[in-house]
């Protein structure tokens, strides 16, 4: 039976560790803890019982349990605290571990110690993402040990996150310094990547420039280095060298990012006055983003401003094959026009108006445009074709509004009705055509 008396408990107690009889000095040394009636005596007990269950039976649910009890009867014992802390944070219960570690580190006296418990609450806060507690974590750390390097390491990517470039630096500086023999190639070429983003947003490219280059001979398959480079050598005013940093970066990104890495280095040389390489790199962009309209109209511009009345077009058309209804139509519209009254492009111009026109046959300047055409060449039949077509479109369908002339959608038809007739009787010599088109004609003007 257990004691029913303090001193007979603590007495068992001396004497069960003595003859080192672990299971049963755990039950007793809990029992003397439930017979001490001072609070503090009542917490060291129910510490040693936990001491007993951890380090004597690696019992550490009840150590945990014992801790607990201890830490209520006295809740300044950083000791106990810190002993919580650790058992939580061995068991990866960083949401539970992470305020235990952080008041026990914030009291203890001893640096060692305190530092090492810094280190733990860092590393919980970064696994709970809660970067505010872990950077104050790994700074509390670099007051008692100013070289340690996964402080010094946590603390710079925290500082770069925060946006503090003036300490990415600093702390960049110190790790190289005090630790580069240590560090692999890919965790130095971090660094100096860290260390040249500073620089480059205090508005020193130069420098920037220099601690990339560091950064990318260490790591070249690093394509946040490559991409910095790029940035660096576009602040220090050299496009093309930015240029070629992006496109070298291009083939390492996602989707969407090497699309916008190709535009940026067509966008520079563009401006630089190299229009051949712009379009280049933009014909890259559009093979990556065919659906992008403003890939599209990069790429057309300097294409034309190359005097490639067909390429400027075809820009235009690559991405119009992508897409449907009107916003098709106005695409092909936009990829015939460089090319109408060019010599030799008549022809694809006009086939880029007849696909506009039959997504979408009342497109005011695709109908205008192939009109014109039409009539120019005298081919009669295919334009009363196209005038019908649309009169039909403007008589049947509501959604054509948008196209008719002061939004009057029955004009419309009617007037083009009227044309239709004349071009059959005048042009076509199409007495059935004209027949045709007068019926209708009548029929709208009736309606």
């Amino acid at each position: 039976a257990l004691p029913s008396d303090l001193d007979a408990a603590l007495a068992l107690l001396d004497l069960l560790e003595f003859e080192q009889d672990w299971v049963a000095a755990q039950v007793v040394a809990e029992r003397a803890a439930e017979l001490q009636s001072d609070g503090r005596g009542r917490a060291e007990l129910w510490a040693h019982a936990g001491r007993i269950a951890q380090q004597q039976l690696a019992d550490e649910p009840r150590a945990l349990g014992c801790f607990e009890r201890a830490l209520v009867e006295d809740p300044d014992d950083l000791q106990t605290q810190a002993m919580i802390g650790r058992i939580y944070w061995e068991r990866q219960d960083a949401q539970e571990a992470l305020p235990h570690l952080l008041s026990a580190a914030a009291g203890l006296s001893d640096p060692e110690l305190a530092a090492e418990l810094y280190v733990m609450a860092g590393e919980a806060a970064d696994s709970l993402g809660n970067s505010e507690s872990a950077r104050k974590a790994y700074t509390a750390v670099l007051e008692f040990s100013p070289t340690h390097r996964r402080a010094l390491d946590r603390a710079g990517q925290l500082a770069a996150q925060s946006e503090d470039w003036e300490r990415v630096y600093e702390l960049g500086a110190q790790l190289i310094l005090h630790h580069e023999a240590q560090l692999g190639e890919p965790e130095r070429a971090d660094i100096y990547a860290r260390m040249a983003r500073s620089k480059l947003i205090e508005g020193e490219s130069k420098a920037a420039i220099r601690l990339a280059t560091k950064a990318f001979r260490l790591d070249e398959r690093n394509v946040d280095v490559m991409r910095l480079q790029a940035e660096a050598h576009e602040a220090f005013g050299d496009a093309f060298e930015a240029a070629e940093w992006y496109k070298r970066a291009a083939p390492l990104l996602d989707v969407k990012e090497r699309r916008d890495a190709l535009v940026r280095a067509g966008t520079l040389l563009e401006t630089s006055g190299d229009v051949a390489r712009a379009a280049s790199m933009l014909a890259e962009a559009q093979a990556v983003a065919p659906s992008d309209e403003k890939v599209a109209e990069l790429l057309a511009r300097a294409r034309f401003a190359l005097g490639d009345a067909r390429g400027s077009g075809e820009a235009w058309a690559v991405t119009a094959e992508t897409k449907t209804g009107r916003t098709q139509a106005n695409l092909l519209m936009e990829a015939a026009r460089p090319m109408l009254g060019v010599r030799g492009e008549g022809d694809r111009a006009r086939q880029l108006l007849e696909q506009a026109l039959h997504q979408t046959p009342t497109h005011a300047a695709a109908f205008q445009a192939l009109r014109t055409r039409l009539a120019y060449e005298g081919d009669s039949a295919p334009l009363a074709s196209l005038v019908e077509r649309a009169a039909e479109a403007f008589s049947d369908d509501p959604d054509t509004q948008v196209d008719a002339p002061g939004g009057d959608r029955p004009q419309a038809a009617r007037q083009l009705w009227s044309d239709a007739f004349e071009i059959h009787r005048d042009q076509a010599r199409n007495p059935q055509g004209a027949l045709r088109t007068l019926k209708r004609l009548m029929d709208a003007s009736a309606d």
